[in-house]
């Protein structure tokens, strides 16, 4: 996938996870996620990104806003919010609206 095709793309939660329904609890400044077998504990930045992650927001638009909310330079923050962006797809919390 293509830079500008990725940072176009807008990612959205999925309810299920291998099978099993996501569930999810806050706890603190965490966010916790139970897929099947898989405990996922979300922080307070990768909080912010998952939030954003709706089906309407282009990872381009939740890199803005992270800055804009955080006070981070877009070219430091650009690839860690895509690599945690595409570590959640890898994981299969989240999936791209075509």
């Amino acid at each position: 996938m293509s830079r500008s095709i990725l940072l176009d793309s807008k990612p959205y939660k999925k309810i299920e996870h291998q099978g099993m329904p996501l569930i999810k609890w806050e706890n603190g400044d965490n966010l916790k996620i139970i897929g099947r077998h898989t405990l996922f504990i979300l922080e307070h930045y990768e909080r912010f990104i998952w939030s954003l992650c709706n089906g309407k927001n282009s990872i381009k638009h939740i890199i803005n806003a992270f800055c804009k909310k955080f006070h981070f330079n877009k070219k430091d923050a650009r690839k860690p919010i895509i690599a945690f962006i595409l570590q959640l797809k890898s994981k299969g919390l989240i999936d791209f609206k075509k």
